[in-house]
């Protein structure tokens, strides 16, 4: 969502493997409208330290070792 010059963007995802290695994140986020396909889609890259951004706990799949993905609430 757009705020004045910044874009709010809230949301969860599933599973991101290291996650908790991770300084950045490439966050993929639509912008536009639906009828504008690919280009209503913007690349984002958010800090792990950002205010709104969590990553959750140890998550067993498949015997791999990782957690639960980055959660942001309203991170600008």
């Amino acid at each position: 969502m757009r705020d004045g010059d910044d874009y709010v963007i809230s949301g969860q995802k599933r599973y991101i493997t290291n996650a908790p290695q991770a300084d950045l994140f490439m966050v993929f986020a639509r912008t536009g409208d639906v009828s504008e396909g690919t280009k209503g889609i913007s690349v984002f890259v958010a800090d792990a330290s950002l205010e709104g951004v969590t990553v959750g706990p140890k998550d067993a799949k498949m015997g791999q070792r990782a957690r639960t993905p980055p959660r942001s609430t309203s991170t600008r």
